[in-house]
């Protein structure tokens, strides 16, 4: 009876060490699943915050170069309008007397009906004098060379990246450097085109614009030293610069402020799909989350739990009326589903 005692007293010892054990593996098996499910967790919301990050740095990027196609398409449209300006000054300029002494317009070229008449007519009551608006003259072809070069060259005043080091397109290349001549269709059109003006709209519609500001610079210099204006209206380098505006320059030079107004129109739908596109893919991979990972999740924690509750129900009533916490945990059960 002693050893049968022992051996009893053994095998209740054995099973309750057994018992620990297996509580203690079934915690640390709780405690694995927690920390896996954390990491999950926590990779999952890395991918997310660098999904965003990166949206965040490309959308940055796009106004960036947004920006600057913005700036191309401001530019060369100031440069459009630049060019007939500064003719209509540089008319209206030699066609004023100096303060100096000197004949008026119709005293001492008498033009009816042309465009530098009208001009000077609808301008004569602000300006006197020569002297008064020669700063604007040289403001003006000032500016209109300056923004040829931030076309081409890039400019961090303007804002413009210069085609050179981020071209749009090949055409704005070879409009402006190579051919100048390219909007005009026809084979007689182009080749007055190429032939005019010394041919320097064959060198671009650069070259173009900085050959006519030195003529136009040089006729207005000869008017400024004293020539009289049958003789500035007569010399080379009118007929040069006039040929140039009139007939040559306006063209190509809008033509380029349609090709940056192309490519911004371009850049702006491309971001837009971009970002349609971003929006479609992060709803799906959302849904494909919920689907195939949180919602089994749930499912599996609800089972858990229908399962728990089952087994504390089958401890005995005796026992669960001594152990508080098993007894509120019932309580609670049979009140929840009343």
């Amino acid at each position: 009876l002693r050893s049968r005692n022992k051996s009893g007293e053994g095998g209740i010892l054995k099973r309750g060490i057994r018992r620990k054990q297996e509580r203690m593996e079934r915690a640390r098996m709780s405690v694995r699943t927690v920390v896996i499910s954390v990491g999950r967790f926590a990779a999952l919301y890395m991918v997310i915050a660098a999904v965003f990050v990166g949206f965040f740095l490309v959308s940055v990027s796009a106004a960036s170069v947004s920006r600057k196609r913005v700036a191309n398409v401001e530019v060369s449209s100031r440069r459009a309008a630049e060019l007939p300006k500064s003719l209509l000054e540089a008319l209206l300029y030699i066609s004023l007397p100096s303060k100096t002494g000197g004949r008026s317009f119709d005293q001492e070229f008498n033009v009816t009906d042309t465009c530098l008449a009208e001009e000077v007519a609808r301008r004569e009551f602000s300006y006197s004098y020569r002297e008064d608006i020669w700063p604007l003259v040289d403001e003006t072809l000032n500016s209109a060379v300056e923004l040829g070069d931030a076309i081409v060259f890039g400019s961090d005043a303007l804002g413009v990246p210069g085609f050179q080091d981020d071209s749009p397109d090949s055409k704005q290349s070879t409009l402006n450097l190579e051919d100048g001549c390219l909007v005009f269709q026809g084979e007689a059109l182009y080749s007055n085109c190429t032939a005019a003006a010394h041919s320097v709209m064959m060198g671009g519609l650069l070259a173009a614009v900085q050959g006519y500001a030195a003529h136009t610079r040089e006729f207005t210099l000869a008017r400024r030293t004293g020539g009289t204006l049958a003789e500035v209206l007569a010399s080379n380098p009118f007929h040069f610069a006039e040929e140039l505006e009139m007939l040559y320059m306006l063209q190509p030079s809008r033509y380029s402020v349609t090709l940056f107004e192309d490519d911004a129109k371009s850049l702006v739908s491309m971001y837009t799909s971009g970002i349609w596109v971003f929006v479609a893919l992060f709803s799906f991979a959302c849904l494909c989350l919920y689907g195939f990972y949180f919602r089994p999740l749930i499912t599996r924690l609800d089972m858990d739990i229908r399962l728990t509750r089952a087994l504390i129900l089958l401890v005995p009533f005796e026992v669960a009326q001594s152990i508080k916490q098993i007894n509120d945990f019932i309580m609670k059960t049979a009140s929840s589903v009343a």
